[in-house]
Parts: C-alpha cells; sequence; structure tokens
C-alpha cells in the first residue's frame, strides 16, 4: 500500500481532482489505481488497434473504442485456420507472453465456437 500511496503522490497528481471527498493516503490510492487504469486502458485500445490491422484476428469481448471502460486489459483473440496454441510459442521465443485455452470459461469457449480448436489467445496489455 505504502508503494501505492507513493505512486498516487508522486504520478498520479492529476488524479486527485476526481476524489474530493478523500484526503491524505485514501486519496493517493485512489489517484494511483486511476492512474493504472487509466494506463492499461490506453494500451489495451492500443493492442486492440493492432490486432484489428491483422488479416483474420477476431478479438472477443468489447473492442469498440467508446466502451472500453467496460472491458478489462486482458485480450482474447483467435487467428483464422491457425491453432491458439502456436502463436504463444512464437512469441515466448521473443519473450513476449501470451496464453493460450479456454481458461476454465468451457460453456463461453463453446457459445464462441472455439472450444474445440483449442480455445482463444490472451493478452494482458498492462504491466504485470
Amino acid at each position: 500500500m505504502d508503494y501505492i500511496a507513493g505512486i498516487g503522490d508522486d504520478m498520479a497528481q492529476d488524479f486527485h481532482k476526481e476524489f474530493p471527498h478523500f484526503e491524505g493516503r485514501r486519496k493517493a490510492i485512489h489517484a494511483a489505481m486511476r492512474c493504472f487504469s487509466n494506463y492499461e486502458m490506453r494500451l489495451a485500445k492500443r493492442l486492440i488497434d493492432g490486432l484489428q490491422q491483422l488479416p483474420g484476428v477476431k478479438i472477443h469481448g468489447v473492442s469498440d473504442p467508446a466502451a472500453m471502460s467496460r472491458r478489462v486489459p486482458t485480450v482474447s483473440f483467435t487467428v483464422y485456420n491457425d491453432s491458439p496454441n502456436v502463436l504463444p510459442t512464437h512469441c515466448a521465443d521473443e519473450n513476449i507472453f501470451v496464453w493460450s485455452g479456454d481458461y476454465y470459461a468451457i460453456d463461453i469457449a463453446a457459445d464462441l465456437g472455439i472450444l474445440d480448436s483449442g480455445g482463444a489467445v490472451r493478452m494482458r496489455s498492462g504491466p504485470l
């Protein structure tokens, strides 16, 4: 909590005004969390924009820029005619860490029609 409050005091001053009902450490923590969220959403939007430019890539979940507040910075996608297990191996060779599978969301993967092919690739767009 000290680390997050420190970020709130040092790097998230612009967000303090969003929390006029808090003071001190509580305000700093809320400001830091809003700063993190904004940063991750900018990265998620950039990731989605880039993926949408690639032929054969289908993003699963919210991808409308106007609806980014309804999503988390983790993006799931599939590549047409490619197993979701292929991309993580190639990315790992470049020290880019992505995952593949159904993520224990078997019913959702089945509804999306991706269960039998191995699920989707999942990439988190923010810091770990």
